[in-house]
């Protein structure tokens, strides 16, 4: 009981409110962070405490879920302490990979297996690496500015490597994609490493608008002042970025579905960047890297910006 109450004045602190337990104290419920209208919500984001499911999470209101105290922090954006906080009392040992893989953030490297496609090789990978680019509409140019490469044996084999670097020049980030398909194996492959990142800041320009996406190949086909999230949401470090140089517009180039994660986005960089005005890109069903260069900027000339009028909107039709 004494870890548990540990574990809820951890949770408490971080969450900024008190739990209300329940099953004989072994699961806290809390209002839930990340529901859209806190309005509506009482405590619908229950917390398993003990037990087998111990670090299982769901809010019954929007689905948010996960299996691990480690993926609930991480979700929450939390500081290192506090996983090393509920390391200690619970030993997920996800929770210490993940504080061992922040503490050494400056060492992520690419792998061993790493070959630039921009020097050419007389060998058959290195003809489909090149084969499968040219499918998704990368260009030669864009193999010399991003040094993509591949690798044709190790833990990233047949795949190709879109390495991410920050605003020095160093790299902060890889991004492997398979160039084979093959069944049931997982098309993407990342590094145990920090994603409190800004991808590809080396070509950032704070001083005009963002345009924010999901992964490596629509910020390639977007070019222009393009971050990839590798994910759905702008990390800590890109949101203190904005605020450091003040940045006045950003463009959301997310996937046409993702009508939620768009309103939750502009939610989020409302609340944390001040002064800043989100523009929602409606992308007609395909993603940037489908509809290449020039019909991806027309969508951003033509995107208006989202306001609390269109959230409002937005509210009343998920009722």
């Amino acid at each position: 009981m004494l870890v548990q109450s540990q574990i809820i004045g951890i949770l408490n602190e971080l969450l900024n409110q008190s739990a209300r337990l329940r099953k004989g104290g072994i699961q806290a419920t809390y209002h839930c962070p990340f529901c859209i209208d806190k309005n509506l919500v009482t405590q619908k984001l229950e917390i398993a405490l003990s037990g087998p499911k111990t670090g299982n999470y769901h809010c019954w209101r929007c689905n948010t879920k996960g299996k691990s105290f480690g993926s609930l922090l991480k979700k929450l954006n939390a500081p290192a302490h506090y996983r090393e906080a509920i390391f200690k009392l619970t030993g997920d040992i996800r929770l210490a990979r993940r504080q061992s893989v922040d503490e050494e953030y400056e060492t992520v490297r690419l792998p061993n297996e790493f070959h630039p496609l921009s020097q050419f090789k007389p060998s058959v990978e290195y003809k489909n690496a090149i084969f499968y680019l040219k499918r998704r509409g990368v260009l030669l140019e864009d193999i010399l500015r991003y040094n993509i490469g591949y690798c044709e044996t190790g833990e990233y084999a047949y795949h190709v490597i879109i390495p991410s670097y920050d605003a020095e020049g160093n790299l902060n980030f890889f991004m492997g994609r398979r160039y084979y398909e093959v069944e049931g194996a997982i098309p993407h492959k990342k590094p145990e490493a920090s994603m409190d990142i800004v991808g590809f800041e080396c070509f950032v320009n704070y001083n005009e608008p963002l345009n924010l996406c999901e992964g490596v190949f629509d910020a390639i086909a977007i070019r222009n002042n393009a971050i990839p999230l590798f994910g759905k949401f702008p990390s800590k470090k890109l949101r203190e970025k904005m605020i450091l140089h003040g940045v006045k517009r950003v463009n959301l180039v997310l996937d046409s579905d993702a009508m939620e994660d768009s309103v939750k986005n502009y939610q989020l960089l409302v609340k944390n960047v001040p002064g800043v005005e989100v523009f929602l890109v409606k992308l007609s069903g395909k993603d940037p890297s489908k509809l290449g260069f020039a019909k991806t900027h027309e969508l951003i000339r033509k995107s208006e910006e989202f306001t609390e009028t269109e959230l409002l909107d937005y509210k009343l039709r998920m009722i």
